[in-house]
């Protein structure tokens, strides 16, 4: 299947740098092509039907559901469902894709985006969606049987990993975890239920031991235990070598640990074309707008001022960056539009919910209810809602996180 390129008339209105004659040019150019800047592209063509839209995507993929690739890997669901658009859909709505491209750099003041293999295109209005890339730790650069989670190829790899270690003899099977986040607890599912034993490697001394209370690290770890996750606290990976099934480990601790596949859960480093400004993440408004001219930004690399929270956030999470891609277009098209959103995550650990929604403050003692397998940490200023944190909980998170939006009292 291919994407056939058009061109289609420009308005009247362009950008007050001149063009070169032999240079392509779009009314707007969307670096990224996943959920923000797909939806900011469909956005844009409902705001202004003529318009030439163009999508720089590192990926040779139409739009896929991140959300559901660990359901892909653990088998419960195939790989065609993780795709969410087909390249037809794109077509028909005059959306043009550069499949398998990337936005090296961008200048800025004379508003021209420069792709990987040289060539230029100048655009009237750019939304960075890039989003972030899995974050490898020194040790591990360029080995084998090392696998990031976020990607489709990703899954694929994980997927075909966890078929290779199923098949080594009994006592063999071994998978090392590195990190301590809610990238690293995708892990533990895809590996303990292959008869893998299944080592998690933890810088710190406790599983989300900055976000989480020590009640609520208590309550994960106990949970990975149950499925055979063994647990190192405050170790650090500090040389890996090859071995002829998988790698060797040499921990901070003096110790080794041989394992056939390790998966990195580290977290994502923001991805950002050469030019853009940026921290740790690309700065940006509460209307998306970054501090560069006609320049926007959504999904996981957009830090922005988030009012509900009072706050500059930058969020990795699904539902973010679809509303974040539809504001931050409208606002390209000139419909004002401001980011409200509760940041919120949620995923599954084996058979148990853990979700997070609004800000977790450090200087507030979040209000602990434990219920059996419920357990819920809430985060309170003068009695008003701000944040929490909820595992094995499900009826009551969407009261939740209306009360952390409307400013009111917990409904617990």
């Amino acid at each position: 299947m291919f994407f056939v390129m058009h061109r289609w008339s420009l308005a009247a209105n362009v950008t007050a740098c001149k063009m070169p004659p032999d240079m392509d040019h779009a009314r707007y150019i969307i670096v990224g092509g996943g959920v923000a800047g797909t939806v900011a592209a469909e956005t844009l063509r409902m705001q202004d039907a003529e318009a030439r839209i163009v999508i720089v995507s590192a990926e040779d993929y139409p739009l896929y559901s991140r959300v559901l690739l660990p359901n892909y890997v653990r088998g419960k669901i195939p790989r065609e469902k993780v795709f969410l658009r087909t390249w037809e859909q794109y077509a028909a709505k005059k959306i043009e894709v550069l499949r398998g491209r990337a936005v090296v750099s961008v200048d800025a003041v004379a508003h021209i985006a420069t792709l990987d293999d040289g060539a230029e295109w100048q655009y009237e209005k750019l939304l960075v969606a890039t989003g972030g890339k899995a974050a490898v730790p020194p040790p591990f650069a360029g080995l084998p049987h090392m696998l990031p989670f976020h990607t489709v190829d990703d899954a694929d790899r994980i997927r075909t990993e966890v078929e290779r270690l199923s098949m080594l003899p009994e006592g063999s099977r071994r998978a090392a975890i590195v990190g301590g986040g809610f990238i690293a607890l995708e892990f533990p599912p895809f590996f303990a239920p292959h008869g893998i034993e299944t080592h998690l490697l933890l810088r710190g001394p406790r599983f989300l031991h900055r976000i989480m209370t020590p009640e609520g690290s208590t309550v994960i770890e106990r949970i990975l235990e149950s499925y055979g996750v063994i647990i190192h606290r405050n170790v650090e990976v500090k040389g890996v070598s090859e071995m002829p099934d998988g790698l060797m480990l040499t921990l901070s601790d003096g110790s080794t640990l041989e394992v056939g596949a390790v998966g990195i859960g580290l977290g994502l480093a923001t991805n950002a074309p050469e030019g853009v400004l940026h921290g740790a993440g690309i700065g940006a408004d509460a209307q998306l707008k970054t501090a560069q001219a006609d320049m926007w930004t959504a999904g996981d690399a957009a830090e922005f001022d988030d009012i509900i929270a009072g706050c500059r956030h930058q969020l990795g999470n699904w539902l973010n960056a679809d509303q974040q891609g539809r504001c931050a277009a409208k606002n390209m098209a000139g419909t004002r539009c401001t980011f409200e959103n509760v940041s919120q995550y949620s995923m599954y650990i084996f058979d148990t919910v853990i979700a997070m929604a609004g800000d977790r403050p450090k200087d507030v003692v979040p209000r602990i209810i434990a219920d059996g397998a419920k357990h819920v940490e809430l985060y309170e200023k003068d009695g008003i809602l701000v944040g929490a944190t909820m595992i094995g909980l499900a009826a009551e998170r969407s009261a939740i996180i209306a009360a952390i939006k409307n400013k009111q009292t917990s409904p617990l």
